[in-house]
């Protein structure tokens, strides 16, 4: 009695302390915004200005993601706060109760306070968690619905799972593959197979109720319900080449951060297999019942990060590292769970808190390593790259174009956002005329090479993107000027160049 209430002191004071140190971490880079972001906030600012759900004003067009995360930014907008403000803050809010939620879903799996919040720490410090969080991006919002979804079905509180489950489809389309998962997940649950066919129906209709209203309404004004970015994520058919790239770029993001965790996992689903072969093998009707039992109990968290990698790898999505946060709090908290068992299964329990702490130190340390070395100095850049170029060309845009003007170019957010102008999106985003061709197997350079932006979108001006500057050469384009950014991305760690060019003979 006197150890758990010494453990639960140690909570009470150390989760706080664990929730301090990262926000303290993530508001060190609170002006690091993705462009992306601004993506969200001209979508949020025509909504508050009653220009609909567009990224140009009266062009309604799927182009965000997450529908909840863009209204929810809006709402600031209603009450006359700064768009950017709000969104870093509810980011930020957000984030923060992810690390409560892990701790919690962490106790409900380990069953143990000191090593759920040791846990708890090593994710706080997870390189990804720190650089998506205070961005404005729906990123933190998805992560903590996500861990909602699992804890409360985890509890067989599945009507709540599911009230979660239908706001997080709002958020974040693919995790609907947790939504299926849950509602397998109550039928081996249940005792009563008529209740649970009962909660299913209950579930369903509850689900509808919060997310067809958003259906209807996107395919009454976008003539679809599936996000454009949904469609330019995805790869083009199946082809191995793509395939193979999106197979090297997903484990080398998640192996990147989670290399020892996912090992621990790989070490431990492999022994316990055997240990489910094996009494299966005997017959034990006792054995049998664990073993359904364990199947039963950690299926749906298990079940979502297997399936949603392979729901990748069959979509060949272009991996970016905030995809892979829905699925990192499962491998860090049953790395901590299998450490344990396989120290139980060779009867090494005595090391168990020793290795523990290792584990934590190790991951923390990896993590700092890579976020310290690489990510803090790729943010630093593109912050840097933000305000020096992109911001720069939307403001020049503004001020020295036609009110009328429409803009080609394949980095829409921060220029979309301060020019004022209409944009033609050569990444297809909010200019789904554009998607045909992307679709078709064109890239962003055949895009230039055969002028669609006059023949699709009639431009006044195009916007760039190269590793040199000045050096499309064709008859119609005239270069104005150009900026730099240095590191669009973590792997991307080069110089490139916007350059500015008018369009001129439009009408030929």
């Amino acid at each position: 009695m006197n150890n758990q209430i010494w453990l639960k002191r140690i909570v009470i004071f150390g989760l706080p302390v664990i929730v301090l140190i990262f926000y303290l971490s993530v508001v060190a880079h609170f002006d690091y915004t993705p462009d992306d972001t601004f993506i969200y906030l001209q979508f949020a600012k025509n909504i508050t200005n009653g220009n609909g759900f567009a990224f140009n004003a009266g062009e309604p067009t799927y182009g965000t993601t997450s529908p909840l995360w863009t209204l929810s930014i809006a709402v600031g907008g209603f009450f006359g706060l700064d768009l950017l403000l709000t969104a870093k803050i509810i980011d930020v809010i957000a984030a923060s109760g992810t690390l409560i939620v892990f701790f919690l879903l962490a106790f409900e799996i380990l069953k143990h306070h000191l090593v759920a919040l040791l846990a708890t720490l090593a994710f706080s410090l997870n390189a990804w968690l720190v650089r998506w969080s205070a961005t404005g991006m729906e990123t933190s919002l998805a992560v903590l619905l996500t861990l909602l979804v699992i804890l409360y079905a985890m509890q067989k509180e599945y009507s709540i799972a599911i009230i979660f489950a239908a706001i997080l489809n709002l958020v974040c389309p693919e995790t609907f593959l947790l939504t299926i998962l849950v509602f397998i997940d109550i039928f081996p649950n249940s005792l009563d197979k008529k209740r649970a066919v009962k909660l299913i129906s209950v579930g369903l209709f509850v689900f509808s109720v919060i997310v067809i209203p958003w259906l209807v309404f996107a395919y009454l004004n976008f003539g679809t319900i599936i996000p454009n970015t949904a469609i330019t994520k995805a790869g083009l058919g199946f082809k191995l080449d793509d395939f193979l790239w999106t197979v090297t770029d997903l484990f080398k993001t998640l192996f990147i951060t989670e290399a020892l965790t996912i090992s621990i996992v790989l070490i431990g689903l492999i022994i316990i297999s055997y240990e489910i072969l094996r009494k299966l093998k005997i017959k034990s009707e006792n054995d049998v019942l664990s073993v359904k039992d364990w199947l039963r109990y950690n299926f749906l968290p298990i079940g979502w990060a297997i399936g949603l990698i392979l729901l990748y790898l069959l979509t060949q999505a272009n991996i970016i590292s905030r995809y892979l946060l829905l699925i990192i709090p499962v491998f860090i908290i049953y790395s901590y769970w299998f450490t344990i068992f396989i120290l139980n299964r060779f009867k090494l329990e005595r090391f168990s808190f020793s290795l523990i702490f290792l584990l934590t130190a190790f991951i923390m340390l990896q993590n700092q390593f890579l976020y310290h070395k690489y990510v803090k100095t790729s943010i630093n850049s593109f912050t840097e790259g933000m305000s020096e170029c992109f911001i720069p060309i939307g403001n020049w845009l503004r001020e020295n174009t036609p009110e009328d003007a429409t803009v080609f170019i394949p980095d829409i957010g921060a220029v979309g956002y301060y020019s004022q102008r209409r944009i033609c999106d050569a990444a297809g985003l909010v200019s789904p005329q554009i998607l045909k061709y992307l679709r078709s197997g064109m890239s962003y350079q055949n895009l230039i090479e055969n002028k669609i932006y006059r023949e699709v979108c009639q431009s006044d001006y195009l916007v760039h993107r190269s590793t040199k500057p000045n050096d499309l050469i064709q008859t119609d384009l005239e270069p104005l000027f150009y900026k730099t950014v240095f590191g669009l991305g973590l792997s991307n760690m080069e110089t490139v160049y916007y350059t500015v060019y008018k369009i001129n003979n439009k009408e030929e």
